[in-house]
């Protein structure tokens, strides 16, 4: 799936490692007959939460698979307490913009150059529950 998601996809190995570490997290959303459709990756520590990877297939974008794992990520969050929840996002993201500020996330910094391939900006939003 991360392959499929992200240009810039991690690789395999890194992705093992980061899951070996139980404050770490990853849930997949399915469709029918078992098919993912998107997945949600996180850390979790005290009462905050970062979203390290959120992601729908190509074939199922835009179909309101990321907003709807992301809500319940978010509703779940508040039930364990986390009160607030961070993530970063390439600056010219604009869907992905999009969804973070329609569920509230508000911008509160600008890392530059902080991608590699391609260059680019991050920025990073944070949710209050």
């Amino acid at each position: 799936m991360e392959r499929l998601c992200f240009a810039e996809a991690w690789p395999e190995r890194a992705l093992e490692d980061v899951l070996a570490n139980p404050a770490v997290g990853a849930w997949v959303l399915e469709g029918p007959e078992a098919r993912a459709l998107a997945y949600l990756m996180f850390r979790e520590a005290a009462s905050e939460a970062e979203i390290l990877r959120i992601g729908a297939l190509p074939a199922h974008r835009r179909q309101g698979h990321a907003l709807r794992v992301l809500r319940v990520f978010l509703a779940w969050c508040g039930q364990r307490g986390i009160r607030q929840v961070f993530l970063e996002v390439r600056e010219d993201n604009q869907p992905a913009r999009r969804l973070y500020e329609r569920l509230k996330f508000e911008l509160t910094s600008r890392r530059e150059g902080y991608y590699t391939r391609p260059p680019g900006n991050a920025l990073v939003y944070r949710w209050s529950g």
